[in-house]
């Protein structure tokens, strides 16, 4: 299970960029690899957990990450699919902020986020 044998063309890698290389390389946290080992080793599969993965443009990208343990070829393997959710993890971050700066505007927090007292008459 440390090879990549096949990846869509997700993150726009070719497919000379990604077969045969290390699945490491395309963790953009490398504690994010060490989880998904541990979990594989403990459960035998994964289901929808959140990892960090590099793009070909070196960018990093927020996933869901399913896995398998398989046999491929007499050879132990893993069966892995992903769901990009950067673009939903953005507009969580750009809600808060609104959400926050309408709570400023209304006076119900500090710009800093706390809570104020308010005094209702």
């Amino acid at each position: 299970m440390h090879e990549c044998w096949d990846y869509p063309k997700w993150g726009e890698f070719l497919a000379e960029d990604v077969l045969g290389k290390p699945v490491v390389n395309f963790y953009a946290n490398p504690a994010d690899r060490q989880k998904v080992m541990e979990l594989l080793q403990k459960d035998g599969y994964i289901d929808g957990l959140e990892v960090s993965l590099k793009k070909a443009n070196g960018q990093s990208a927020q996933v869901l990450m399913s896995v398998r343990s398989i046999i491929y070829l007499d050879k132990k393997s893993a069966f892995i699919s992903f769901f990009d959710i950067t673009d939903m993890r953005e507009a969580e971050r750009n809600l808060a902020d609104i959400n926050l700066r309408n709570q400023e505007l209304i006076g119900v927090t500090t710009p800093n986020g706390n809570l104020r007292t308010l005094r209702i008459f």
